[in-house]
C-alpha cells in the first residue's frame, strides 16, 4: 500500500471558530475535532444518524475543490445552495500527490437522484471514442456502477457518502473488488458507510464520530459488526427477544 496520499490528514484550526455553540460546531465529534489522520488509501467514518460524518466528508469536499452536493470538477449540474461551513474552519493535509480536474468525484446518496436529474448524462474519451450514458433510464444501483466504471479514473480521490443504499449485499461485495483495483492503482477512498461489509476492506482505517469525539476502531468492535453478527448467528432469539414473542 502507498504511504502517501492526496489528502494525509484533515485538522481543525480552532481559532477559526467563532461560536461553539452554532452548527457545526455544536456537533460533538466535530467539537472534539483535532486531526484526523488519512494516510491510507482506504478511510472509513462510521457513526449514529447525526454524529457528523458526512458534515466533515462535506468539508473535505469543498475543500478539495468538489460540489458540496456530490460530482466532480468537472460536473457542472446547478446547487440548491448548500454550503459547508466547517470548510471554513479546517485544512487539509495533502500527500504530495496532486489532483487534477477530472480525478476527484463526490457521491453522496441523498441528493444522486437531484444530480441525475440535474446531469443525467454522463460521458469520457477514450481515444478517439467518446462513451455516453444517460443514468435516467437506469435503476439506481446500474447508475452507481455506471458513474464508477465512467467517473472514477484509475487514480483519483473519491468520496463516498453511503454508496451501500444504492447495492444490495451481492453488489456491494462486487463494489468492494472495484474499490480493491482503484486502490491497487494509486486511488484514495474518504467513505462514510453504515455497511458492515463495506468496513471490512482489508486494510481500511475505521474512524467512529460520537459523542466523545472521533476515535479509530477495530473492525471486530464496531457496533455494525457485532450486531450483524450476533443477528446472523442468533436470528430466531434476536427477534424473538426484539417482538417480544
Amino acid at each position: 500500500m502507498r504511504s502517501r496520499q492526496y489528502i494525509d490528514a484533515v485538522v481543525l484550526l480552532r481559532e477559526r471558530v467563532e461560536n461553539w455553540e452554532e452548527y457545526p460546531f455544536c456537533v460533538p465529534s466535530i467539537r472534539n475535532l483535532e486531526r484526523v489522520s488519512l494516510a491510507q488509501p482506504v478511510t472509513f467514518f462510521m457513526g449514529d444518524n447525526a454524529s457528523g460524518k458526512t458534515t466533515l466528508l462535506e468539508a473535505i469536499a469543498r475543500l478539495a475543490g468538489l460540489n458540496v452536493e456530490g460530482g466532480g470538477r468537472l460536473h457542472g449540474f446547478s446547487e440548491t445552495g448548500r454550503t459547508s461551513q466547517l470548510a471554513e474552519a479546517i485544512r487539509l493535509h495533502c500527500g504530495g500527490i496532486t489532483l487534477s480536474r477530472g480525478n476527484a468525484f463526490f457521491y453522496r446518496a441523498d441528493m444522486f437522484a437531484h444530480m441525475v436529474q440535474a446531469a443525467p448524462i454522463i460521458k469520457k474519451r477514450i481515444g478517439d471514442y467518446e462513451i455516453r450514458e444517460n443514468l435516467r433510464i437506469l435503476s439506481r444501483g446500474e447508475s452507481f456502477h455506471r458513474l464508477v466504471d465512467i467517473c472514477f479514473d484509475k487514480s483519483g480521490l473519491y468520496l463516498l457518502d453511503e454508496p451501500e443504499v444504492a447495492l444490495p449485499p451481492l453488489q456491494q461485495l462486487a463494489f468492494l473488488r472495484i474499490l480493491h483495483e482503484l486502490v491497487q492503482a494509486g486511488s484514495q477512498f474518504i467513505v462514510v458507510s453504515h455497511s458492515p461489509i463495506l468496513l471490512a476492506y482489508p486494510e481500511a482505517v475505521l474512524y467512529e464520530l460520537s459523542e466523545t469525539g472521533i476515535r479509530r476502531r477495530d473492525y471486530e468492535s464496531t457496533d455494525h459488526y457485532q450486531t450483524m453478527h450476533a443477528f446472523m448467528l442468533n436470528r430466531e432469539k434476536v427477534l424473538r427477544d426484539l417482538l417480544g414473542e
